[in-house]
């Protein structure tokens, strides 16, 4: 069963993938994403998390589902400091992915309130 965290989420990384994050081509892939990140800290924010042991813990126990690896607290900060350009990239481009997202979680309500009744 989806929940409106998981249509959220899935919105959130599909704006970050297509608008925000670079792509990567040279050397191994990560196996966590630019955009995964992103998403990850977005929703950090977003859910109101400000310990990342915290957040950590309750993305492994409720979000593992869906992203294909999660770090642990430790690789999780590291990545995170190393994408500061990145991260003020993505917070320049926030009052448009605000709209955007606004409008897929009203879309998604909607759906779901004409299917109850």
């Amino acid at each position: 069963m989806k929940t409106n965290l998981d249509v959220l989420l899935a919105a959130l990384y599909v704006f970050i993938d297509d608008h925000v994050a670079p792509c990567r081509r040279i050397g191994r892939p990560p196996r966590l994403t630019d955009s995964e990140l992103l998403c990850l800290a977005v929703a950090q924010v977003l859910l109101g998390f400000p310990s990342a042991r915290h957040w950590i813990r309750f993305a492994h126990d409720r979000l593992a589902h869906l992203f294909r690896y999660l770090p642990q607290q430790s690789a999780y900060n590291k990545r995170l400091n190393a994408a500061g350009p990145l991260i003020s990239h993505t917070i320049r481009d926030a009052r448009p992915a605000g709209a955007y997202l606004r409008h897929r979680f009203e879309h998604h309500l909607r759906r779901r309130h004409r299917r109850r009744r």
